[in-house]
């Protein structure tokens, strides 16, 4: 048990027990109860089959009971006590990375904040069918789409700006509308 936290520590965010954050032992505590769920018997001795559901990351506050459905409650708590480390402040910080998930990771949100912030639409140019002026045509700083005149979001969610930058630029605008 002790190996697999190790070795989960360190190939997945390149810590130790002591460097490692509640959040990652919790990563590592939610991936070895997966695991040691998953090896547990299909069949009983009387051949009924046992199902169990198994998910990418346990819901809820699901850790401490999975703990000790497995048997594994005790053994872990006195394994993260000889680490310095509490199975109880584990537990509790599962209801706070449960609340974060339904937001997002911190990564999506600062995406998600920055593509809100205005960016000038690149390379606007001019769209004329035969000698008449039709519209604008440019392209999302974010992602590159070409965009039609007036656009205020990209499809990728990028806030955009139409407005030319000079005052010249301004005036001919205004002067093929």
């Amino acid at each position: 048990m002790k190996e697999y936290i190790e070795r989960f520590l360190e190939q997945h965010f390149q810590t130790d027990w002591k460097s490692c954050t509640d959040e990652q032992l919790y990563q590592a505590l939610l991936s070895m109860t997966q695991e040691k769920t998953q090896q547990l018997p299909k069949r009983d001795e009387k051949g009924r089959k046992l199902y169990y559901l198994s998910a990418e990351f346990l819901v809820g506050r699901l850790l401490g009971n999975n703990l000790l459905n497995l048997g594994l409650y005790e053994q872990v708590d006195n394994l993260l006590q000889s680490q310095g480390r509490s199975l109880a402040a584990i537990e509790e910080l599962e209801a706070e990375v449960e609340e974060y998930r339904t937001i997002g990771t911190p990564e999506e949100c600062r995406a998600a904040v920055e593509k809100q912030t205005v960016k000038k639409v690149k390379s606007i140019s001019q769209v004329k069918d035969g000698d008449s002026y039709v519209g604008l045509i440019g392209r999302c700083p974010c992602c590159g789409d070409i965009l039609e005149e007036g656009t205020v979001y990209c499809d990728c969610g990028q806030k955009l700006d139409w407005n030319t930058d000079t005052v010249a630029d301004q005036e001919d605008t205004e002067a093929r509308r």
